[in-house]
Order: structure tokens, then sequence, then C-alpha cells
């Protein structure tokens, strides 16, 4: 995948970003470091306008280096901004309180709900098996004492 396409992708993850709770203006200029899609882009908040725009931006207030799936993580919220300074995923320079706010504004992607339904649909399959060994036990037990019945009556005879 090259710079464009890589780009197009996070752009439209990165416009979804709900940063309108913030009243400072930011500028976030980031380089991708991958060798595939390398290459730079701009996240600003200007005045109440959000922009992402596909070129550099010299007058910004933080510059990151950061590789494209760290940055698909942390819109994700699969990976926190802490995480990714801790486990030098992220290389920033200016004022990373600006990155916090950017990555702030993503919402957690709702995963446990599809994690619950499977365990209900587990709970039914288990009920569902009980029932029928009853049943089958059932019919084990009749045909012992069918057995048993006939051999007494052929002993007095």
């Amino acid at each position: 995948m090259n710079f464009i396409e890589r780009y197009t992708k996070l752009s439209k993850k990165l416009i979804k970003a709900d940063i309108n709770k913030y009243k400072e203006n930011f500028a976030i200029q980031i380089t991708m470091d991958d060798e595939d899609c390398g290459g730079t882009f701009f996240v600003a908040f200007k005045d109440g306008v959000f922009a992402v725009e596909p070129y550099d931006y010299v007058d910004n207030t933080v510059n990151i280096n950061i590789m494209a799936l760290t940055l698909n993580k942390l819109i994700d919220k699969t990976i926190s901004v802490d995480e990714a300074f801790d486990k030098d995923l992220i290389r920033a320079n200016g004022n990373a309180d600006h990155i916090v706010m950017l990555f702030d504004g993503f919402e957690k992607k709702a995963t446990k709900t599809a994690k619950k339904e499977p365990a209900k649909k587990v709970e039914k399959k288990v009920a569902e098996k009980k029932e029928p060994a009853k049943k089958t036990v059932k019919k084990v037990t009749e045909k012992k004492e069918t057995k048993k019945a006939e051999p007494k009556a052929a002993k007095k005879k």
C-alpha cells in the first residue's frame, strides 16, 4: 500500500475525531515511518475547524513520527498514547498534550457486545444437549426391564 492509499484510509478515520470539547487550537504533523507507505500529513484544529490534509504543516504545535499500524491502533483505542510512548512506538517533538487531545476524541470500538453474544449461544447449546441425554437414559432402562421380565416367565413353565 502506498502513502496516498494509507493516508486516505487513515484520514477517513481521523476526521471522525470528536474534539469539539477542546477550545485550544493545535496542528499535528504526522510522519509515517513505514517503508512502503512513508510520508507526511497533518491534522489541525483551528478556530473550530478540523482538517486532515496530505502535506507538511510548518507552523505545527507538535510533530510526530509513527508507524501506520501504531497510528491505526491509537485511532481504534487498542493502545493508549501513554503505552505508545512507553514502548517507543511514537516519537514527538512539541506539545504532547495535543496528541492526547486528538486521540481522546475517538470512541473505543464496541467489542464487548460481540463477546457476550457467543457466550449466550454456548449456554443454549449446553441446555439442548442435556435434554436428549435424559431421553436416551429412559430408553436404555426400558429395554433392560423388558429383558428381565422374559427370563422369569420362561423358568415358570
